[in-house]
């Protein structure tokens, strides 16, 4: 295998970028938990659910890869249910940025805690 990469990579056009790689996988409170979007993706980037923002994967550079999911006019805004209450220690949020596919990353957000009905 890593001879063939050697090989792309003399080719002119090759960017070492479009090589794929292994998915990182992480282990948080929120993997495999209800996620309800307030605001749905924009029709042509639904691909695989809200699902994907809670399954421990990481996205790769490849966006039509069904990692990601894309929001135009309206902002991400998504509620997850944790079951129960939790101690969280922080909050990592992870954007693809691809301006020649004119996808451009978020500048700012926020997070908001909760339990139950009530805003913390």
């Amino acid at each position: 295998m890593e001879h063939l990469k050697q090989l792309y990579l003399q080719w002119e056009y090759a960017d070492s970028d479009d090589i794929p790689k292994k998915r990182i996988k992480i282990n948080h409170l929120a993997k495999a938990k209800k996620i309800t979007l307030i605001n749905q993706p924009y029709k042509k980037y639904t691909y695989k659910g809200s699902s994907v923002l809670v399954d421990g994967g990481t996205g790769t550079q490849l966006f039509d890869a069904g990692l990601w999911l894309g929001f135009e006019a309206n902002d991400l805004e998504a509620v997850v249910d944790l079951e129960k209450k939790e101690s969280i220690h922080s909050v990592s949020v992870g954007f693809l940025q691809n301006a020649s596919n004119w996808i451009l990353s978020q500048i700012f957000g926020s997070v908001l805690f909760g339990y139950g009905q009530e805003l913390l």
